[in-house]
């Protein structure tokens, strides 16, 4: 009687080739329907492993994603492409001087407002694109292209700021740096609230943010400004209106705030202008000489936000020797060394330096 173990093994050994056979079949007819393989980078940015394959990023965001994947970075080789606005506020930061490809980085593949332009994103290739979360139709339209699309949860809380650098630095293996980040964030947040929470509500300043001038466009309770106003022991005025709501003279004038504070993305306005307006001459900020243009500073050097807010409203409750940190971050994250020069053009010094105690910041 013959021994059937022979028969046995080739029956498996066929049925593993055919299984494989299959599989490959799949992954074929996958890659010819959506045109390129998927990555894993939407787990990474979920909280699985670093995925080595994401070199090529391209972010919806304005700001802060690219400048977040700058200092993590340390480099812009992984940017394929941004959002136009980037460009313009590339254009006349510090970190242009620093970052000489980043001009050449396309700006093509969305507008201002988001829409995307799908055939610069598929040509450039990229293998995370990053976009906000809020934008579902968005991100459904690039998926059903075959683009690995990663959308990022924002509202202005410091839970989400931090998110955003802990899931990008996930995904292009940063994490070690991202850990020292936060630990940073964290000293330096407890340091200030031990300061803030002596500080009673009616010696809290008040005050509003603007991310538009012209139109009086105000950062409510759902904005990272309103947060750092809050920490550092002021008032912000426009929290019960939600985000990105415009108000009117009248309601500016009711208020009255202690100081107000501007973008410091927009070249208009800096303080020089709002000083001469005819019908704000009573505001509080006004005639104390208290408008400021805030620094530009991403989500991983959001401490930098805090000292320079804390300083301004609190200027002798703080002293952080903020130049000296600003150069350290710098050297730190972005592998840059700042000069004095540089130090003065972040702080905004020469457009600032008319407002009340901005010699605080001086070198």
């Amino acid at each position: 009687m013959s021994n059937p173990q022979p028969h046995t093994f080739s029956f498996l050994t066929s049925k593993k080739l055919y299984l494989i056979l299959a599989v490959f079949i799949a992954f074929v007819a996958l890659y010819l329907l959506q045109g390129r393989p998927s990555t894993p980078g939407a787990a990474a940015l979920t909280g699985g492993a670093p995925d080595s394959t994401v070199e090529r990023i391209v972010t919806f965001s304005k700001s802060p994603v690219p400048f977040v994947v700058l200092g993590l970075d340390a480099s812009d080789e992984r940017l394929a492409g941004v959002n136009p606005e980037t460009q313009i506020t590339m254009d006349s930061h510090v970190l242009k001087r620093f970052f000489p490809r980043f001009p050449s980085i396309s700006s093509k593949v969305c507008t201002k407002g988001f829409t995307p332009n799908i055939e610069e994103v598929l040509r450039l290739d990229p293998d995370l694109v990053l976009h906000w979360a809020l934008f579902q139709d968005t991100i459904k339209q690039m998926r059903n292209f075959g683009l690995n699309v990663v959308g990022l949860e924002y509202d202005g809380t410091e839970e989400t700021d931090r998110a955003i650098v802990n899931r990008i630095a996930a995904a292009i293996d940063r994490e070690e740096k991202a850990d020292s980040i936060m630990q940073w964030r964290e000293q330096t947040l407890r340091r200030i609230m031990t300061i803030t929470e002596t500080i009673p509500p009616d010696e809290r300043p008040t005050a509003i943010f603007f991310y538009t001038y012209e139109d009086l466009g105000v950062g409510g309770e759902n904005t990272y400004e309103a947060f750092s106003i809050e920490l550092v022991g002021g008032r912000n005025l426009a929290n019960d209106m939600g985000l990105g709501r415009n108000i009117n003279i009248e309601q500016l004038l009711e208020w009255d705030p202690d100081m107000i504070i501007t973008g410091g993305w927009r070249t208009y306005p800096i303080p020089a202008d709002i000083y001469p307006h005819p019908l704000l001459a009573e505001v509080s900020a006004i005639k104390n000489r208290r408008v400021y243009k805030m620094p530009v500073w991403a989500s991983n050097e959001a401490v930098l936000i805090w000292e320079w807010m804390a300083e301004v409203l609190h200027p002798d409750a703080f002293d952080f020797n903020i130049r000296e940190d600003i150069k350290k971050v710098h050297a730190w994250q972005y592998g840059i060394d700042l000069t004095d020069d540089d130090v003065d053009k972040m702080l905004f010094y020469d457009v600032n330096a008319i407002s009340s105690g901005y010699a605080h910041f001086q070198r």
